[in-house]
């Protein structure tokens, strides 16, 4: 019998995320995923908020639960100036996250659909 080799995998290298970027990614995490989905850290994530009408009463259930769960990071002192804006089925949310290190507020946008 002829052994013959595995074809080559390119392998792309792991990029280690820190500080300012490192915060965004795990708030962008944060808000991507419901809270319990994540079997290593059942505390991460959001509470379900899609798939209800979009109603004023909806809208600030959403901001209470999405400053919630940025809140549950150690990293964050802080979420300021939250901001929703609801387009059709779509919750857009722009926040202002002070971290617990002497960094600048971060401005992290993202879509809730």
């Amino acid at each position: 019998s002829v052994a013959t080799a595995a074809p080559a995998v390119a392998i792309e290298p792991v990029v280690v995320v820190a500080g300012l970027d490192n915060i965004s990614q795990a708030i962008s995490t944060i808000l991507s995923i419901d809270k319990g989905s994540y079997l290593l850290h059942l505390a991460v994530g959001l509470d379900r908020i899609v798939g209800r009408p979009g109603t004023v009463e909806r809208i600030i259930e959403a901001r209470s639960r999405v400053v919630e769960a940025i809140q549950r990071d150690s990293r964050v002192e802080s979420v300021r100036n939250a901001n929703f804006r609801l387009v059709k089925d779509t919750l857009e949310v722009d926040v202002e996250v002070q971290t617990t290190d002497t960094s600048p507020l971060r401005v992290i946008g993202r879509v809730i659909s």
